[in-house]
């Protein structure tokens, strides 16, 4: 989506959410919503530290719903 928008690939996961708001695929203030989740996501995946169980399980309902949102919102920029 973002070569169709004449941007270049993003430079890590955080900036693809805000470059994606500036393709209008996604509104700004979702985009600096979700993008924190990748964060989350590199200390995951590549154990940069140890992860509070806590914190995890109080997001992932939250974060469910936004990715869910996120699907929805690029399944509709790509039916345009």
């Amino acid at each position: 989506m973002l070569t169709q928008c004449k941007k270049p690939p993003a430079s890590d996961y955080f900036n693809s959410f805000i470059d994606l708001s500036e393709c209008d695929v996604l509104e700004i203030q979702f985009a600096l919503a979700i993008a924190p989740s990748t964060g989350l996501r590199n200390r995951l995946v590549h154990e940069y530290e140890e992860i509070d169980g806590k914190v995890v399980y109080e997001s992932i309902d939250v974060m469910i719903d936004m990715y869910n949102q996120y699907m929805v919102k690029v399944n509709d920029v790509l039916n345009r």
